[in-house]
């Protein structure tokens, strides 16, 4: 049983309006969990800011918010509360998706889950039944569309998967096969969670994207040195700074290489540089496969929040990795002259409390927490 609406939401024509949205992207198949946040700005919300309600607007926002629980509201500047009225820079809105809200959403708007094309799409997969192996109620209930297409058409095209998949391929490659010859019309719409249901023995067919790890192999290596940006990893790659010439350095790709398939030989495809023997790649991939030495490993990226979190997820794939301080310290010291978070559009890296790094830990993130202010890797640019 969901709540009463408010009584001013008649009212308001811009929350009404809002939540009709929200719901709308609900109705093309997108999970409540996964619809994206709003942002509201005095350039794109006016009635939020310059109209001579706006203060009871952004109380009635606030409600639905602290009351009902239906939205998440955040203050798009760190350090704004939303006790202000409203947040200066503005703020993000999102559906919360921990009870009934979609549920309350559509009570209070008069728009049923039920409708003319979800009839026509459910009549469509009725009809072709025999085609999907798996169960069929996942399919009935979450439409899948494509500009052009009738719901039969789509129906159809799907239930090809099955002829299609002889042999092991990506989800990418089978994508072309089908829906007009785009590689990822499946990832955007139907990802492989989806496709078991309906073809419960398609996850042994279809085979993940290697992940391209970058490597340079000096002749002689002794430790491993992860790097964020891809311009500071050929800057060390060139030997600028001395103390990365014993490094193999590995191009980490921001959080690429922080999931498990990371150290999956069946999902990884290194390219080496750096002119190393036949020797020496093979040791690094035993190490990076687990079946060889422990080397010690190092992370250098960027100075701010976004970074430590790297360094944090790269430790649950690579428990060795430690900061690595000739770099940090060398960005450490011009912390103070670095730019706040909102210039360079990173207000939304929240702070964490612990890498599990001991230098991160006790030097790095509590001058992060005191300047706030961030360093891009990329200052470096010599070996001072």
């Amino acid at each position: 049983m969901t709540s009463q609406p408010p009584k001013w939401l008649p009212d308001q024509p811009d929350i009404d309006g809002l939540l009709r949205r929200f719901v709308r992207k609900l109705d093309k198949g997108t999970e409540i969990s996964s619809l994206q946040a709003v942002s509201l700005t005095e350039s794109n919300a006016r009635w939020l800011y310059l109209h001579p309600d706006s203060d009871f607007s952004w109380q009635c926002l606030r409600e639905l918010h602290q009351e009902f629980r239906l939205l998440t509201l955040l203050p798009k500047a760190k350090g704004e509360r939303l006790e202000e009225l409203p947040p200066v820079s503005g703020v993000k809105v999102k559906v919360r998706s921990d009870g009934q809200q979609e549920a309350t959403l559509r009570d209070w708007l008069q728009m049923p889950r039920v409708s003319l094309q979800q009839v026509e799409w459910e009549a469509a997969v009725l009809s072709h039944r025999e085609v999907f192996p798996g169960a069929i109620e996942d399919l009935l209930r979450r439409p899948l569309s494509l500009d052009g297409w009738s719901s039969d058409q789509v129906v159809i095209e799907l239930g090809k998967i099955s002829a299609i998949l002889s042999g092991p391929m990506t989800l990418r490659r089978l994508s072309t096969q089908l829906f007009q010859r785009d590689s990822k019309f499946l990832e955007r719409k139907f990802p492989v969670s989806r496709l078991r249901l309906l073809f419960p023995d398609i996850e042994e067919l279809i085979l993940p994207r290697r992940l391209n790890v970058q490597v340079h192999l000096p002749t002689d290596f002794d430790h491993i040195l992860f790097v964020e940006n891809w311009d500071s990893f050929c800057w060390l790659a060139e030997q600028a700074f001395s103390d990365a010439r014993r490094s193999a350095l590995v191009y980490s790709q921001g959080f690429k290489l922080t999931s498990d398939r990371a150290r999956n030989r069946d999902a990884v495809w290194f390219s080496y540089s750096g002119g190393s023997k036949e020797e020496s790649c093979v040791h690094f991939e035993r190490y990076w496969f687990g079946g060889g030495s422990v080397f010690p490993c190092f992370f250098w990226g960027d100075l701010d929040y976004a970074g430590m979190q790297i360094l944090k997820s790269l430790r649950a794939t690579f428990p060795e990795t430690r900061a690595w301080q000739p770099g940090y310290q060398k960005l450490l010291a011009v912390l103070d002259e670095g730019h706040e978070p909102t210039i360079a559009n990173k207000e939304g890296q929240r702070e964490i409390l612990a890498t599990g790094c001991e230098f991160a830990d006790t030097v790095l993130l509590p001058a992060l927490a005191r300047s706030q202010r961030f360093v891009d890797q990329e200052w470096l640019i010599e070996d001072v």
